[in-house]
């Protein structure tokens, strides 16, 4: 939480926006990471991801996703998704794709949602 507040404000600062919550964001966090993890600070450093995913069971589940949704991580990536829906043959790999990454990404707002009750509930 706390590499996401500082990544949305650094983006906040490129575009010259306000960052009216960014005060109160690591207020909270610094108050969770003391409350219940028993933490005096927070560094910059994060856990890698797989070795979360490994912590928690996930490590199949992950390396397997992550492999293959990295392959479009990149610019040349947007172009090849673009152009897709033009063969009939990739109408259905873009579909596919696009159900995965919405699915997905509702599932990282379901947990940030999570997070964030918990946090504003102490």
């Amino acid at each position: 939480m706390q590499g996401l507040t500082d990544s949305l404000s650094k983006l906040h600062a490129l575009r010259g926006i306000p960052n009216e919550f960014e005060a109160s964001a690591r207020q909270k966090i610094a108050d969770v990471a003391r409350e219940k993890l028993g933490l005096d600070s927070l560094d910059g450093g994060f856990e890698r991801v797989a070795d979360a995913a490994k912590s928690v069971g996930l490590y199949d589940w992950f390396a397997a996703n992550n492999s293959f949704l990295s392959k479009f991580a990149h610019p040349t990536a947007a172009l090849v998704l673009g152009i897709m829906h033009q063969s009939e043959a990739l109408r259905t790999l873009q579909a596919s794709l696009t159900t995965n990454g919405r699915y997905f990404a509702g599932q990282c707002v379901i947990a940030l949602e999570e997070i964030v009750g918990n946090i504003s509930a102490v």
